[in-house]
């Protein structure tokens, strides 16, 4: 059995501890409606880069 899944599961609950997990909020467009988007940056500043970078698409973050 791979360990990999243990891996990643672990890396995720670190981020989500440290308050780096992000869940955007698509706005509807041609490809579908409304929708999330979650993802998992390894940095404050990362996080706040894709928060200002989404921002400009009209993405809203879901807290």
């Amino acid at each position: 059995m791979s360990k990999t899944p243990a891996i990643i599961a672990a890396a995720i609950a670190r981020r989500t501890a440290a308050g780096l997990k992000l869940t955007f909020i698509i706005p509807a467009d041609d490809i579908g409606p409304e929708r999330e988007w979650s993802c998992f940056p390894s940095t404050h500043e990362q996080r706040a880069k894709w928060i200002a970078e989404k921002a400009k698409h009209g993405w809203r973050v879901s807290e």
